[in-house]
């Protein structure tokens, strides 16, 4: 986790694209990270970019009085914003509190954006 000031957010990104390349050259034709709790943290598109890959991205939702935020704070439509702009082709939510809550934190990150959910 960056907040942990273990490694850099370039040494994600540095981490990411080593992973991608390899994927792509074995012939993988989408990437999906997920369980991420930081935005600065899931930016597949930075890595498909380059290697000619779909990028998806999975944020966790459990923190919050409603368990919709992720532990970071950001919200389903912050998530939404924040990955299509960085070109994500699909964005998701998966693992946290389950799929009762998620049903709404689904409804919510469609009405953010205009990619698959």
């Amino acid at each position: 986790m960056l907040m942990t000031g273990e490694v850099t957010a370039e040494d994600v990104r540095a981490a990411f694209a080593e992973q991608a390349q390899a994927l792509a050259e074995g012939g993988a034709h989408g990437l999906v990270v997920e369980t991420m709790s930081d935005l600065e943290e899931p930016r597949p598109p930075r890595c498909r970019q380059s290697h000619g890959t779909t990028g998806r991205a999975c944020m966790v939702f459990d923190a919050g009085k409603d368990k919709d935020r992720t532990m970071m704070g950001a919200t389903p439509e912050q998530v939404a914003q924040v990955l299509t702009a960085a070109g994500a082709d699909v964005v998701g939510a998966n693992c946290g509190v389950g799929i009762e809550l998620y049903v709404s934190v689904c409804q919510r990150l469609k009405a953010a954006t205009d990619r698959p959910v």
